[in-house]
């Protein structure tokens, strides 16, 4: 590659993964998951707000099975908002102190699993709670397919369990290393 077109200097790549590209990346794909999960999670609230059960002549909100599950799925999204906010305080910190931004990459990778976990659960049942609607073609189908991508976006939560595995164990992530997945 001609050095005109290099970030940085040969052998430093590295470097510009751990603590430039994966931080901010991190950061960005789990604010998307929360997005979703947070976006389903309305959508189906207003669904359930205004749908009538034409057999008994309720409306979807006064079923408390359904209640819960909307419940159920705020809690979980309100799990994400002060995570994410605490993460994006200490990178603006790490930033303004000439830290590297690396140093938050397994917290970071965390939040990343999380949050894509979050809006597979809240999607799922979104989905539940709107019965075959949520299954055609609009916000919480979408929600529900952009949710199973979260899981798979690399770092693939399978794989980035195992980092948060090693790291937990002491073991050297070997991100660069043939076999360090």
């Amino acid at each position: 590659m001609p050095r005109r077109d290099r970030l940085g200097a040969e052998g430093q790549g590295k470097d510009i993964i751990y603590h430039g590209v994966s931080p901010v990346y991190l950061i960005g794909l789990g604010a998307a998951w929360h997005g979703v999960a947070r976006g389903a999670l309305a959508t189906v609230t207003q669904y359930a707000l205004g749908t009538v059960h034409r057999d008994f002549d309720r409306r979807l909100a006064d079923y408390q099975v359904l209640r819960q599950q909307l419940g159920e799925a705020k809690v979980l999204v309100e799990s994400l908002r002060p995570w994410q906010a605490a993460l994006a305080e200490q990178l603006d910190e790490l930033q303004a102190a000439g830290r590297p931004q690396g140093e938050l990459l397994m917290p970071l990778t965390e939040f990343k699993v999380h949050a894509a976990e979050v809006a597979n659960k809240v999607a799922r049942l979104a989905l539940d709670v709107s019965g075959g609607y949520g299954y055609r073609r609009g916000p919480l189908e979408r929600a529900f397919r952009d949710a199973r991508a979260a899981i798979g976006m690399g770092p693939s939560n399978n794989i980035a369990r195992e980092w948060i595995g090693k790291s937990l164990v002491g073991l050297p992530l070997e991100l660069f290393e043939a076999g360090g997945e």
